[in-house]
């Protein structure tokens, strides 16, 4: 099979008791593939990580990818992907220079699937790395389907910052009313319990909404200004980062 062509193509790829599956028609280019899946795991590569430093040390350092099939096309495509996180998968995808670059660095990503096939897509997408310009991004549990396929989309995202077109994995909404029902049932046992004993008590119904309708506004507060945060270190890397061609 034509694979691992190119200088140090596979080196310590698979090596220091990391584990790569099968090598197929994959991994040519100057260092592609070399240290993937190193103290990692990689099921098999087929088709894929083709281009100078494409998959370059994804799914090592505990990383764990599923099969990586026709992906990972171009230069620094899936560069350091999974490395220390979690692909289940990749399928026909992330085809373009720089696409998935950094992609479930320290994080996970729920599978690429005919996603982040363009120039710069999907960079950094559900990345956890410690690094400052990309601290909290946060998973996509969901994974990606089909969408992200624009040049430079998707940088920085996380499950809630995903576009509208990517199918979003249900969440099961059915737990939350049983419980509040069972909530609203607390109150009217109450009054009937002891009516005339302590008027005082009656009062302590009326203080207690006035301090959830608090508790609601800060966490609002608290929610908008992480958001401002994480826009203002993205912004950050976007100005001072090298990698110029993942920003255009």
């Amino acid at each position: 099979h034509d694979s691992c062509s190119g200088s140090a193509a596979c080196q310590y790829a698979g090596r220091y008791g990391g584990s790569i599956g099968e090598i197929v028609d994959s991994c040519n280019g100057t260092s592609a593939c070399a240290e993937a899946g190193a103290t990692g795991f990689i099921k098999d590569i087929m088709n894929s990580c083709q281009g100078d430093f494409a998959c370059t040390t994804a799914g090592s350092s505990g990383g764990n990818i599923g099969t990586i099939r026709d992906s990972c096309i171009g230069t620094e495509a899936c560069y350091y992907a999974g490395h220390l996180g979690e692909v289940d998968e990749f399928t026909g995808s992330c085809k373009g220079e720089g696409a998935c670059y950094r992609l479930a660095d320290e994080g996970l990503v729920g599978g690429v699937r005919g996603g982040c096939n363009a120039y710069g897509a999907c960079t950094n997408a559900g990345s956890l790395s410690g690094r400052a310009a990309y601290i909290a991004i946060g998973n996509i549990t969901s994974g990606i389907d089909s969408c992200c396929n624009d040049a430079v989309e998707c940088q920085f995202t996380n499950e809630t910052s995903l576009p509208d077109e990517c199918p979003r994995a249900s969440a099961a909404p059915s737990s939350q009313p049983s419980t509040s029902p069972t909530s609203s049932g607390v109150p009217s046992s109450v009054p009937s319990s002891m009516p005339s004993a302590n008027p005082s008590i009656s009062a302590a119904p009326s203080s207690q909404p006035t301090k959830s309708g608090k508790v609601g506004k800060s966490s609002k507060v608290g929610k908008s200004s992480k958001a401002s945060s994480v826009a203002a270190i993205a912004q950050e890397w976007e100005e001072s980062s090298s990698m110029s061609f993942l920003l255009d």
